[in-house]
């Protein structure tokens, strides 16, 4: 290996222009492929599911059927204060009218919802108000789907200033010199559009969990390169000629950073065999981008570094000053401190059975204050129902009536239903209409008797009223049933086929994902005596993402464990030494658990992700401090904290800024999975940098004494 890497540095000295070239000119080629992946973020919770799923395959035939989306706005009580009917979705006082606008076009991509949302409210804004009354106010709602890809990309773009600036500062406080900071971003900045846009050949689309993992990137790319580039300067100012340099850096810090890298990346990639396409999409692009930000940290950097002496950009001297202090502490303390430290691991292990989970979907998603607002006032002209109904394909009259039997049997059957009832094409026309008539001609028989003149003259406009009715009652036809109705069910009407709508409860709130399980639990798939039906709706499929996620990220985080276990082991060769380093970064994790017990954040859809990338994100430290510490020997705890050590701490600063800027998002998902990275980043710090040192120190005591 030593040998190998003298000639792949001699290589570099003689062709380091060509490392460089072919590297800009790659990342010039994966800068547009980047660029759509941006500009094609889903936020809709279908694609964290897989394609084959039963829920998904069923929506997306429904959508070739017709767009039923709107199923619940079409179907809402349309009536007002006096009870007359209106044209308008009214509220009960008659102050709040809600308008729905559609395209002529179904099913419209992103692009085109955004075009048409901008279009209807550039309309809606054109209008006046003033002039019909002084006090009229406009609320626009729009697209959750828009809104939410709108208020990511801005969450998207502040996170990445604030996380940009917040890597940078500290980098520039370690290193002194502006220049040295820009050399260690440049293969960043490269790296990530090259992994990107290789990772775009298996996934085409961003997801809310993957759209922010060029902060993840960020920050662990940015760790390579601080590490490689304190021990470069270190050597280089210690007087070490530049191909001696390069070749330690590749023999000694090389192994480190691959282990690192390499458990980490794997980690990441275990993650691809998740159902749960929020985990294996995450997963595919981390591993894939933490490879590609190796190889050019290990090519384009060195290259680079050579360059910019052949230049004169870099001059070594006194710009980073180490401390040269003794970090040694008295037995006490460090017998104390290990108490204190290992109470609050054992504390977060009992506390992490009773963590929450935040069910409620709403709080995990982008909100403003314009479309709550609207949200509000909408709702009010709703009448009963908020939620919107399952949808089922059908063929036949017989499947509805099988469909509408099976369902009611569930509701009848179960207290606690989630279920109203249903309603198809076939349910627009009243059925027994002949046996219902000729009720009604009894009754109008029996009206004609003579002791109805006895009736007080105060309720005879009453009974007048209710006798007109009747004389105008005749049987209702499928001819009569206004073809704008019929659409709703039949849509396009070349393609066999119609929906049959199964309504939840009024006022259950399938928001709330312990309603959207039980609900799917009821009616996701029906057996019927006409065969097996899968259900599907927004619930449904949010109901299918909990599943999916929550038998899955045991499997992650299992394969996650092991994965970087493995790993340490092949690098240390050692199980005394790879269980000491898995169990500081262990203990990190847990540590997590215990200060969110403490604070009350629950666990989510979105930051689950976060727990394993949090673990590999971490481990590197621990590696990092382990080595140097094995290299300079015993008593070497002070060299070990005052180089690597620092080195640790300002990599676990970059990554948490990197995370930092996604608190002040907007996207509740995002939010919380840049709070639980910034805390779990945290808590792996204290651990690795204090935790290990200090087991370390006591392990020396008991062999002195």
């Amino acid at each position: 290996m030593k040998a190998f890497f003298h000639r792949f540095v001699r290589f570099l000295l003689k062709f380091y222009g060509w490392v460089l070239l072919a590297t800009l000119i790659a990342a010039g080629f994966s800068f547009p492929r980047m660029i759509h992946l941006f500009k094609t973020i889903s936020t809709d919770p279908v694609d964290l599911l897989p394609k084959d799923s039963p829920s998904v395959q069923a929506l997306l035939r429904m959508d070739r059927e017709l767009d039923f989306k709107d199923m619940e706005e079409k179907y809402k009580k349309r009536y007002g204060a006096e009870e007359a009917s209106s044209e308008y979705y009214v509220s009960p006082n008659g102050k709040i009218f809600a308008i729905y606008v559609e395209s002529k076009k179904a099913n419209l991509n992103l692009a085109e919802e955004r075009t048409f949302q901008d279009v209807v409210r550039k309309i809606a804004e054109g209008v006046d108000l003033k002039a019909y009354s002084p006090d009229m106010k406009l609320y626009f709602g729009g697209s959750t789907r828009v809104m939410e890809y709108r208020a990511l990309i801005h969450d998207l773009k502040l996170s990445g200033t604030i996380s940009g600036i917040l890597i940078f500062l500290p980098l520039l406080l370690r290193f002194r010199r502006p220049v040295f900071v820009l050399l260690i971003f440049l293969p960043l900045m490269l790296g990530i559009p090259i992994g990107l846009a290789l990772s775009s050949l298996w996934v085409p689309k961003l997801n809310v969990t993957t759209s922010f993992l060029f902060a993840i990137l960020g920050g662990l790319g940015v760790e390579t390169g601080i590490h490689l580039f304190s021990r470069y300067y270190e050597m280089r100012s210690a007087g070490e000629k530049l191909e001696d340099t390069l070749a330690d850096i590749y023999l000694s810090l090389g192994p480190a950073v691959l282990t690192a890298v390499a458990s980490l990346a794997v980690t990441f990639l275990f993650m691809t065999f998740s159902d749960f396409r929020g985990f294996s999409e995450f997963g595919l692009i981390s591993g894939i981008g933490l490879w590609v930000l190796f190889i050019v940290y290990f090519t384009f950097f060195p290259a680079l570094l050579i360059l910019s002496e052949k230049i004169r950009l870099l001059k070594f001297g006194g710009a980073i000053q180490e401390y040269q202090g003794n970090v040694r502490f008295s037995p006490g303390f460090v017998r104390t401190v290990l108490v204190i430290f290992s109470l609050i691991t054992v504390f977060s292990l009992l506390a992490t059975p009773f963590l929450g989970f935040e069910y409620d979907s709403k709080k995990i998603r982008a909100d403003t204050s314009e479309n709550r607002i609207a949200k509000q006032r909408q709702r009010v002209t709703a009448g009963e129902r908020v939620s919107t109904p399952a949808a089922v394909l059908i063929q036949s009259q017989a499947q509805a009536d099988a469909i509408k039997a099976a369902v009611e049997k569930i509701r009848d059957s179960n207290p606690a239903t989630t279920l109203q009832g249903t309603n198809s094409v076939y349910s627009l026309v009243p059925d027994q209409q002949l046996e219902k008539t000729a009720v009604i001609r009894e009754i109008q028989a029996l009206l004609e008797d003579d002791t109805i003149k006895l009736v007080p003259d105060d309720k005879r406009q009453d009974l007048d009223r209710f006798k007109k009715s009747l004389a105008e009652t005749a049987p209702f036809t499928a001819e009569a049933v206004p073809r704008e109705i019929e659409d709703r069910f039949l849509g396009d009407r070349t393609i066999p086929g119609s929906l049959m709508l199964i309504l939840p409860k009024p006022r259950l709130e399938l928001d709330d994902g312990r309603n959207a399980l039980a609900f799917s639990k009821e009616i996701g798939r029906l057996e019927t005596s006409a065969g097996t039906f899968q259900a599907s709706s927004d619930a449904i499929i949010f109901a299918e993402v909990l599943r999916t996620m929550f038998r899955d990220s045991k499997k992650v985080l299992v394969i996650s464990v092991l994965s970087v276990f493995l790993f340490v082991f092949l690098d240390f060769r050692n199980l005394r030494k790879s269980l000491l380093v898995m169990f500081s970064i262990l203990a990190g994790v847990f540590w997590v658990f215990g200060v969110m017990y403490l604070t009350g954040l629950k666990l989510n859809l979105y930051n689950m992700v976060m727990i394993p990338a949090v673990m590999g994100m971490s481990i590197d430290n621990s590696i990092h401090v382990f080595h140097r510490y094995e290299e300079l020997g015993k008593g070497s705890l002070s060299k070990v904290l005052s180089t690597t050590g620092i080195s640790a701490m300002l990599a676990s600063f970059t990554n948490a800024a990197g995370f930092f800027g996604l608190v002040f998002c907007t996207h509740g998902g995002l939010k919380s999975m840049g709070l639980l990275a910034t805390i779990g980043l945290g808590t792996c710090l204290i651990t690795t940098l204090l935790y290990l040192p200090m087991i370390l120190q006591f392990l020396e005591g008991r062999r002195r004494d």
